[in-house]
């Protein structure tokens, strides 16, 4: 094809189309009858969209076939195209095949009665070998066989075809050379089922050969001789060879098709089985999921109370710095004390009896001191050891949230017994928490009494002292007017300092309550948030408990599911073995018939034998009458092409006969229409 004829892929909407444009680029009118076949074929389509195309009994051109020939290689629209009895030349054969053989729509072509010959026969064989989707061609009345070498390059094709099943050669001339070849191009072809051969020049030679490809040849069905001068022997031979054919084929259509069925049961079941396993996974991955962010919420909440708690541990710490700031300040002022205590002494020492009486009333505040300070050490003792001993609570409430955590991570085997030791704990903590409680709110009320008491009484004999001091004073101005200026320095001095001293005393004690009170509180807002981090724990651990029985109800309803698929696996299997036992039963018996059809073969075979000695002895007698009817049968042809030339030409003058009588008959009736017109009785 020229860079011109070239065309995309059409449909037979735009098959008319183009035929037109190509007739007109190539300087031809386009066929009438072409065009009225295309109309027709675009009304009355067939199954699945596709189109046939019927041109039998209209004579073609060359051009035209060629036309058609470059449209058939791009049509995918006609499934079926017919060239009955159209005197086709064998360029116009030429012309088509080579259009066919690119064609991949057409599965039915008609050729009957078009007299290919030679060139033509050899371009079928060509199309044969090309063409992938052809599977009928009806060859009939044609001479293919005429030619010995044009009809070998024809069964070459036919021999390198992968698609044909039905091909029809009847009256094609095909002599017993004409059938070894065909017998040839058999042994090589797989696809081919039927195969008609009447009326043809097969004999016994050809027969033969034939018998002899279908011992290669297992796909043949259908095998017709009728009218070929076949022995009757030899015909049934190939009979049973195509019987035997037939029922290998129904054999394996049936095995195939069993096949089928149980491969298609079998994936179904797979099938089904694949969902449902997936259905399983994804809710175990769901299950997973859920678990897993329930973990990671109980871990990152177990996370925020060990950051609460260090928190916590910090501000312990900052109370037990500001203890010690207060020891220490307790410390100065015992060093200030002590300071004052040697002033005194050196006044007593200087100032005989009253100073020895102030140094007595002295001691006796100083021991007052000293008890006051043992008593603030030995609270203090017991601050530091409640504070201890709430450290080790604290100590003990962080094991426990250990524990808590180790039993929730734990919570999938023990989660009945957990339930039951966390009761127990639960409610010594919360006896533990109201003894400390009111040991605490004891303590501090005996603290707050016995410190009101001593404040008290600390106060009475610093005035009874006093005013015992002023007594005295007075008795000795008399005595000791010199040393009153000094006394009474003194006294300011030593009132200042006990002022002073009180303050820091007062300052100290409200420091230790409210410590004290601030200790309280935070320790209060600790069992706050472990009681309420207990709370949380226990929702938790039930959330999870029923969590893990849903999981569990549904791992039991997942089991017996699996055990119901399970029974239906066994029971499909035990059909699948009873029908592997019923397949292996019907094989025996097929192979037991056809080791019963082999031995009656063989017993024909060799009665065969003894007929083909006979029939050696009659071939020589047939060569010779074949040679005979050879001469004759040439004679004949020749007779008979000469017969049918002289029927082509008395076809044609009859042709010319009649349209020489119509043009009569029209020339008559517009003389009649025109007389009528004419005549007075015309109305």
């Amino acid at each position: 094809m020229s860079g011109e004829d070239k065309i995309s892929t059409i449909d037979l909407d735009d098959f008319l189309l183009s035929y037109q444009r190509m007739c007109k680029d190539h300087r031809t009118e386009p066929q009438d009858s072409v065009v009225k076949q295309l109309k027709i074929a675009k009304k009355n389509p067939r199954k699945c969209g596709a189109y046939s195309l019927d041109l039998s009994t209209y004579s073609l051109s060359t051009k035209t076939c060629a036309i058609l020939g470059k449209l058939f290689t791009c049509c995918a629209a006609l499934s079926e195209i017919k060239f009955n009895d159209c005197a086709l030349a064998e360029e116009g054969v030429r012309a088509l095949a080579y259009g066919l053989s690119e064609n991949l729509s057409c599965r039915r072509l008609e050729l009957k009665g078009n007299s290919i010959r030679g060139i033509g026969a050899e371009c079928l064989g060509r199309m044969l070998r090309q063409n992938t989707k052809l599977l009928c061609l009806c060859l009939e009345w044609n001479a293919v066989g005429l030619i010995e070498s044009a009809f070998s390059v024809f069964c070459e094709g036919l021999s390198g075809n992968s698609c044909l099943q039905v091909l029809d050669l009847r009256n094609n001339q095909i002599s017993h050379q004409g059938s070894g070849e065909l017998a040839n191009a058999l042994k090589r072809n797989s696809t081919l089922k039927c195969l008609d051969l009447r009326w043809n020049n097969v004999g016994l030679l050809g027969g033969r050969e034939i018998l002899n490809a279908l011992e290669y040849n297992k796909t043949i069905v259908r095998l017709s001789l009728a009218g070929n001068n076949v022995p009757s022997d030899v015909l049934k031979a190939i009979e049973t060879a195509v019987a035997h054919n037939m029922d290998r084929a129904m054999l394996t259509s049936d095995h195939l098709r069993r096949e089928h069925i149980l491969s298609s049961e079998i994936q179904e079941l797979n099938k089904g089985k694949r969902n449902e396993l997936i259905q399983l996974m994804d809710k175990i991955d769901r299950q997973e999921s859920v678990i897993q962010k329930s973990q990671q919420n109980s871990a990152e909440k177990l996370l925020r109370l060990h950051e609460t708690l260090e928190q916590r541990k910090e501000q312990f710490n900052d109370v037990v710095t500001k203890l010690s700031l207060a020891e220490s300040e307790l410390a100065l002022t015992e060093s200030r004390v002590g300071e004052l205590s040697r002033l005194l002494q050196l006044t007593k020492e200087e100032h005989n009896d009253a100073i020895k009486l102030h140094q007595h009333e002295s001691k006796r505040d100083k021991e007052e001191r000293l008890l006051l300070e043992t008593r603030l050490n030995k609270e203090l003792m017991e601050m530091s050891e409640s504070k201890f001993q709430l450290e080790k609570k604290v100590d003990d409430l962080e094991r426990k949230c250990q524990v808590q955590q180790e039993q929730i991570f734990d919570l999938k085997e023990q989660v009945a017994h957990y339930q039951a030791d966390q009761k127990l704990k639960h409610a010594q903590f919360d006896e533990m928490v109201q003894f400390e409680k009111q040991k605490t709110k004891e303590a501090y009320r005996d603290a707050d009494s016995s410190k009101a008491k001593e404040i008290e009484r600390m106060k009475r004999e610093q005035e009874d002292g006093e005013r015992m001091l002023k007594d005295r004073l007075q008795r000795l101005e008399s005595q000791r007017l010199e040393l009153e200026d000094e006394i009474s320095r003194q006294k300011t001095n030593i009132a200042a300092d006990r002022i002073q001293l009180e303050e820091q005393i007062a300052n100290a004690k409200q420091r230790i309550r409210n410590e004290e009170e601030q200790k309280r509180l935070a320790l209060e807002e600790k069992i706050r948030v472990l009681q309420a981090s207990r709370d949380e724990l226990h929702l938790q651990s039930t959330s999870q408990s029923m969590k893990i029985g849903d999981l569990q109800s549904k791992n039991s309803q997942i089991s017996i599911e699996n055990e119901t698929f399970k029974h239906r696996i066994s029971d499909l299997q035990q059909e699948l073995s009873g029908k592997n036992a019923e397949m292996m039963e019907e094989i025996g018996k097929v192979k037991l018939e056809l080791n019963a059809r082999i031995t009656s073969l063989e017993n024909d075979r060799k009665s065969k034998e003894e007929l083909y000695n006979r029939i050696s002895a009659l071939e020589k007698e047939l060569a010779e009458l074949q040679s005979k009817h050879r001469v004759t049968v040439e004679s004949k042809d020749q007779e008979i092409h000469n017969l049918s030339d002289k029927l082509k030409m008395r076809e044609m003058e009859i042709h010319q006969m009649r349209d020489a009588d119509l043009q009569r008959s029209n020339m008559l009736q517009t003389a009649v229409h025109s007389y009528i017109s004419r005549s007075p009785y015309a109305t």
